[in-house]
């Protein structure tokens, strides 16, 4: 059993639980008041907090990248970057492909797919992709190999990114028969995700645009 009452100026509701107050009466200035009222703010369970954040927007042309950096900023978040993607493109993140990086490429005019495993990236922007494979292979392959190699880029039709010294010894005279040297880096690969690999070849384009303007 329950009936109403005038509550200063709202609509209360009085039944065998105590008073309560009809939320549809509270006011935009009323919602906000409480928003900004750390006490009754910290009410909140951290559950009620996360459902108010993925709900209060009134659609997706709310949601951009400087609301999102703005965002990731004001909670210290430093473990993630938001990337804009040219108009169009959303649908074609399916195409992120994880790049298997093998160390036998670093000795071969035919590595890394004849230097073409990159080539999904032209789907999501204009990168420089033997610098972007460069950078994959000094970033996630060197580091894990026992052994030490000193790296050349070239410009050419195959293969831009190979080895010209292992452990100190010349390797170039090698790159025509890579199966001369079967074995002779280990381990034999590592996995980059496409999600990775976007990151660096965003990060190494921004640079240059950067630089470029100073």
């Amino acid at each position: 059993m329950c009936f109403y009452f005038l509550l200063a100026g709202r609509v209360g509701i009085r039944s065998q639980r105590g008073v309560q107050l009809d939320y549809r009466s509270i006011t935009r200035q009323d919602f906000m008041a409480f928003f900004r009222d750390d006490e009754m703010l910290n009410a909140l369970t951290a559950d009620d907090r996360v459902e108010i954040f993925q709900q209060v927007l009134t659609g997706s042309s709310d949601i951009s990248k400087v609301l999102l950096d703005d965002l990731i900023g004001s909670y210290s978040v430093d473990h993630l970057k938001v990337m804009e993607i040219e108009p169009g493109l959303d649908s074609k993140f399916d195409l992120l492909r994880s790049v298997r990086l093998e160390s036998a490429s670093l000795l071969s005019k035919s590595g890394f797919e004849y230097g073409l495993c990159l080539e999904w990236l032209k789907d999501f922007g204009d990168f420089d992709l033997v610098q972007v494979l460069e950078a994959l292979v000094r970033v996630y392959l060197l580091p894990i190999l026992h052994e030490s190699v000193e790296l050349c880029s070239l410009h050419c039709a195959v293969n831009p990114v190979r080895a010209l010294k292992i452990n100190g010894l010349h390797v170039s005279d090698y790159w025509d028969h890579p199966q001369s040297l079967t074995n002779l880096l280990t381990p034999r690969d590592v996995l980059v995700t496409g999600d990775q690999a976007l990151t660096v070849a965003t990060l190494i384009r921004d640079a240059k645009q950067i630089l470029g303007k100073v």
